[in-house]
């Protein structure tokens, strides 16, 4: 069988050369296509690591007082509540803190939910996508690989 390919790849050669055959040639169009999924590829693997940065950044998380690892703004946002509770009742400043900590504290937690979702959703998708670009340009690479033969 390998000798079968060999014969045929010397008998394309051999006819391209002698001129009893066209040589194989590439049309605009296909080169156009050609250097979109170049670019596509590029985009990708840049999105990729920017996005995979993005999620690292907002998923971070510090450890609280009582050594539990929380995102800063929670973190923030507990320490306002508490320190709002500190104050009587009817303190303008303690129900200010009390406030704005409960609001840091649903921050947090919209946060989490949004790490999540990109990382279910986008950053999965993209690394799908990555795999299917190394396939596609393994697999031009072989076929030209034998045109070329």
């Amino acid at each position: 069988m390998n000798v079968n390919k060999k014969l045929d790849r010397f008998k394309q050669w051999a006819g391209e050369r002698m001129g009893g055959e066209v040589k194989t040639n590439v049309s605009d169009h296909f080169k156009a296509l050609e250097q979109e999924m170049g670019l596509r590829h590029e985009g990708m693997e840049r999105l990729q690591k920017s996005m995979t940065a993005y999620v690292k950044t907002l998923s971070k998380r510090n450890e609280a007082e009582d050594k539990e690892k929380i995102l800063p703004v929670a973190y923030l946002g507990s320490t306002m509540v508490n320190h709002g509770e500190d104050f009587d009742n009817e303190s303008e400043f303690g129900q200010c803190l009390i406030s704005m900590g409960r609001t840091n504290e649903r921050i947090a937690r919209v946060q989490e939910t949004y790490v999540a979702n990109a990382t279910g959703s986008w950053l999965e998708s993209l690394d799908r996508s990555l795999a299917q670009m190394k396939e596609y340009q393994a697999r031009w690479t072989f076929l030209f690989m034998n045109l070329a033969d």
